[in-house]
């Protein structure tokens, strides 16, 4: 019996594609909202990029590897600090949430490979998983009763990707169709991710969009004038202002309490509250890193450090906490110098490089990646989300769709 070995190979990278936009298009929509969500996408693509990716490092270019060899390396950094770890069960559970890293190279591989329709199946995945994120917000609260908007995690976490899947879908709404009643169904999106975010009172999350608007205007600034600029900024301001007065208790009362938490811990640092336990946390992750300021701590052991500056009489904060509240003031306890070091380049550098090597590809796709970058530093100021597994499994495949839908891209040109 004769086998048509080419078409079978065929119809296997043609099931592969379908199986990966499926699994790309439904990532957004679960990623704070159904438990382990971004777990089981991330597992599965793991698997088929073990299987099928490999062969794609040969076409990787000189960024990509050394994007994927930072990942490594920041592993193998942390993995160091384990040397000065004494709580060594806390500083392997931590551990396990950075070996994602390392892990994500497979999956990346297979993007590259057999990723021709991410870009279409994650615009998709956003605009939907816009309104899903506002629905299950709005049940959270109205039907449940929950004073603030969790998901399927925490607060922080959902607040965090709602967010971020704003200020996605808002660059989709710019960047493509231009379709009018498409435009509008992308912008209702956009705010029903915002309304979300609102309802889950994620204070640092919002310091993103300021931000996200100056990356914008530095991407768009050979092609849009003052006005434009001030067009947008207001039509962002307008959108904020519509959030707050329906939800007017959410955005201003946050703010007021936002100023009111750090008065308070000023005046009196034994009874801190949700931003003036942050100011102490860091303020004790830097008398943690004075003692190894190389190495750190050892990865897990900033609880115990803090309990001992405690009985030291040292710090003023009674509440025990695995980390410090900020991915960099963690990283400096604990790993030291040299962990932040790797931290910063293996995490954001690296990965920022490889937007200079794509200044042809698809503008979508490169803000984009520059736009999840962007925010994880941005939240990495005021929270530990590398101690969360759903923050760091979401990240990573937030920015490698985007960077291989840059890449599909721009290597599909002629």
């Amino acid at each position: 019996m004769h086998i048509n070995i080419r078409h079978q190979k065929y119809q296997t990278r043609d099931w592969l594609r379908y199986v990966i936009a499926l699994l790309v298009l439904i990532f957004p929509m679960v990623a704070a909202t159904v438990k382990d969500g971004s777990g089981v996408v991330f597992a599965l693509l793991f698997l088929l990029g073990i299987i099928y990716g490999w062969p794609a490092w040969k076409s990787l270019c000189k960024q990509e590897k050394l994007m994927l060899y930072g990942f490594v390396a920041f592993f193998i950094v942390a993995s160091i600090s384990l040397l000065n770890t004494e709580n060594m069960a806390a500083g392997i559970r931590k551990l396990e949430r950075y070996l994602y890293f390392p892990l994500s190279i497979p999956i990346y591989l297979l993007l590259r490979r057999y990723g021709e329709y991410v870009g279409r199946a994650l615009i998709i995945g956003c605009v939907l998983a816009g309104f899903i994120y506002a629905a299950d917000a709005w049940y959270d609260t109205a039907v449940l009763g929950k004073e603030l908007a969790s998901g399927a995690y925490h607060k922080i976490i959902f607040g965090d990707f709602s967010v971020l899947l704003a200020v996605l879908i808002f660059l989709m709404a710019i960047e493509l169709n231009k379709n009018r009643l498409l435009k509008i169904l992308m912008l209702c999106s956009a705010i029903a991710a915002l309304y979300a975010g609102v309802l889950s009172m994620t204070r640092g999350a919002w310091i993103l969009l300021p931000v996200a608007m100056v990356v914008a205007a530095w991407f768009y600034r050979q092609k849009i004038t003052r006005r434009q600029i001030l067009m947008a900024s207001a039509g962002v301001l307008l959108a904020i202002i519509a959030l707050a007065a329906l939800k007017p208790e959410r955005i201003v009362g946050g703010v007021e309490s936002g100023f009111s938490d750090i008065n308070r811990t000023l005046q009196d640092p034994s009874q801190p509250s949700s931003w003036g336990e942050r100011i102490l946390m860091w303020k004790d992750a830097l008398l943690i890193w004075q003692n190894n300021p190389w190495l750190g701590t050892g990865i897990g052991d900033y609880e115990g450090h803090r309990a001992q500056l405690k009985e030291q009489g040292l710090t003023e904060y009674p509440k025990p906490y695995e980390h410090a509240h900020s991915i960099y003031f963690d990283a400096l306890a604990t790993t030291g110098m040299l962990g932040v070091a790797a931290l910063l380049i293996g995490v954001f550098i690296l990965p920022a490089s490889l937007l200079s090597g794509l200044k042809d590809a698809e503008k979508l796709w490169l803000i984009a990646a520059s736009m999840v970058l962007v925010a994880f530093a941005v939240f990495g100021l005021t929270e530990g989300w590398l101690s969360r597994s759903a923050m760091v499994k979401g990240g990573l495949l937030f920015l490698l769709m985007c960077f291989s839908a840059a890449q599909i891209n721009y290597q599909s040109r002629p």
